[in-house]
């Protein structure tokens, strides 16, 4: 949020070549060229701006990716649940138009950050009524819940007791297994 002009290049120059990496390994170099990259849209049109526009042209450049940032158009808004003006209590999501140009392409979906997955699936079911094959789904980051320590007995994950050491040898470490 509101970061300054050397910290997002520095995002950017972090966060492009691991994307870059991952996409490699996942499709391999020679595949990449024939995916479309798309962004999920953020709550508005400035946030969406600001966040993906220079991100998805600069990892489709470094990829070969094609840049699907333009083809879906946020029409109206939404409000953040944070959003002193929304009284709902819940995000209000922006209205999108998803151009007709994703039929017949392989799409990779993009979220900075995903909570449940609801925003991802959404939009792969959007995109997959304009004739679109959403064949993936990647994010930078994952929303974690903290939950105070709970002692109520209906709890269906209570907390592990400590167990004694029952090794009388040194434990194997990753490199003395066989595989």
């Amino acid at each position: 949020r509101h970061i300054a002009f050397f910290e997002h290049n520095n995002a950017l120059s972090v966060v492009v070549p691991l994307i870059k990496k991952r996409l490699t390994e996942a499709f391999g170099e020679e595949s990449l060229p024939f995916l479309t990259f798309a962004c999920l849209p953020a709550s508005t049109n400035a946030k969406n701006q600001a966040r993906y526009e220079e991100f998805s042209r600069c990892l489709c450049e470094e990829t070969g990716i094609e840049n699907a940032y333009g083809y879906i158009e946020i029409t109206k808004d939404g409000i953040s649940k944070n959003d002193p003006r929304n009284e709902t209590g819940s995000s209000i999501q922006p209205e999108v138009r998803i151009d007709s140009w994703f039929r017949g392409k392989q799409v990779l979906l993009f979220d900075d950050v995903i909570t449940k997955g609801n925003t991802m699936l959404r939009y792969k079911r959007l995109l997959e009524r304009v004739g679109a094959t959403v064949i993936g789904g990647l994010a930078i980051g994952k929303t974690k819940h903290e939950r105070p320590f709970q002692t109520i007995a209906s709890d269906p994950f209570p907390p592990l007791p400590d167990l004694p050491q029952i090794f009388s040898s040194p434990q194997k470490t990753d490199d003395d297994l066989p595989f």
